[in-house]
C-alpha cells in the first residue's frame, strides 16, 4: 500500500493509505452518492462523512455503470480528504473495475478515520460522461 502523499497532516486522526482492489471490511454502509461538481476532466461527488463503526475503515467503489457505454465498467477514482484541522489530501489514481450489478467492490482507501470528510472523484472518458457507481464507506 502506498501512504497519501501528505499522510503527515493527519497524524492525530490516524495514517489513510491507499490500496489496490480487494474485499473491503464487512459492516461498511452503502451510499449511491449524488455529483458535486466537474473540474479540469473529474467529477466529484458530493461531500460524504465516514461514519462511526469501528468495523469498516476502508472506502471503495463498486457497481461501476457507464450507462452511455453499457459495457464499460472501469473508471480511474481517487479520493479527496478534508480534514477540518488540517490541509486538504488526494489518494493516488486507481484504476477500479466493477460490473454492475452486484460487482466486486475496489478499495479505495484503507485506515480511514470515522468522522472523515471526503469526496469520490473520477476521470471522466468523455464529456458530459455521468457515470453511476456505488460508495461503502
Amino acid at each position: 500500500m502506498a501512504a497519501l502523499a501528505a499522510a503527515g497532516a493527519l497524524a492525530a486522526a490516524g495514517s489513510i493509505a491507499v490500496a489496490t482492489p480487494a474485499a473491503a471490511a464487512s459492516g461498511c454502509h452503502a451510499v449511491l452518492p449524488q455529483n458535486g461538481f466537474y473540474e479540469a476532466g473529474r467529477v466529484a461527488s458530493e461531500m460524504l462523512t465516514v461514519p462511526a463503526n469501528a468495523r469498516c475503515t476502508t472506502i471503495s467503489v463498486k457497481n461501476i455503470k457507464d450507462p452511455a457505454n453499457p459495457a464499460d465498467h472501469c473508471q480511474t477514482f481517487l479520493v479527496g480528504f478534508f480534514p477540518p484541522e488540517a490541509e486538504s489530501m488526494y489518494t493516488e489514481p486507481v484504476e477500479a473495475c466493477s460490473p454492475a450489478p452486484g460487482g466486486a467492490e475496489v478499495i479505495l482507501a484503507t485506515d480511514v478515520p470515522d468522522g472523515m470528510i471526503y469526496r469520490v472523484i473520477y476521470e471522466i472518458d468523455y464529456l458530459g460522461q455521468n457515470l453511476r457507481y456505488g460508495i461503502r464507506h
